[in-house]
């Protein structure tokens, strides 16, 4: 996350001296003055951020909130290349959840093959049956042309 609530630090993926001076003073900015003044009656965001605490980890209510928003703007398309959503951590966790994947896949039951029944075949009225021999000479009134 781009703004730590424990150390009061701003950081920004791959962004330049100034753009991450800016941004920790925006930060600052936000703690010392606009934070303050947040109430949790408020809607929206601004209740959202008055619930987080400065100074300490974030609680597992907030953890929740801020992955749901994440998803939420993941969902309307705005993704952040750079942090959460970028490739290396993207890569990371398909990793994880390989590594974490049982080692051995439970065999299945698999019902015994069943033998083929020979059912006799019908062709022109006559049954031949696929166990005895098959005369196979053309018969008598048989004329090739």
């Amino acid at each position: 996350q781009p703004f730590n609530t424990e150390t009061g630090l701003a950081s920004v993926s791959g962004g330049s001296q100034n753009i991450t001076q800016f941004v920790q003073l925006w930060w600052d900015l936000f703690c010392t003055n606009v934070h303050p003044s947040l109430s949790t009656e408020m809607a929206g965001l601004a209740g959202a951020l008055a619930s987080v605490t400065l100074g300490s980890p974030l609680s597992a209510e907030q953890t929740a909130l801020e992955e749901h928003l994440r998803r939420q703007g993941w969902e309307q398309g705005n993704i952040d290349y750079m942090g959460k959503d970028s490739f290396a951590n993207i890569w990371q966790k398909i990793c994880d959840t390989l590594a974490s994947a049982p080692r051995q896949i439970p065999a299945e039951e698999t019902p015994a093959p069943v033998a083929p029944v020979a059912a006799p075949v019908y062709v022109s009225s006559v049954e031949i049956s696929p166990t005895g021999p098959i005369d196979t000479s053309p018969p008598a009134s048989y004329a090739p042309n």
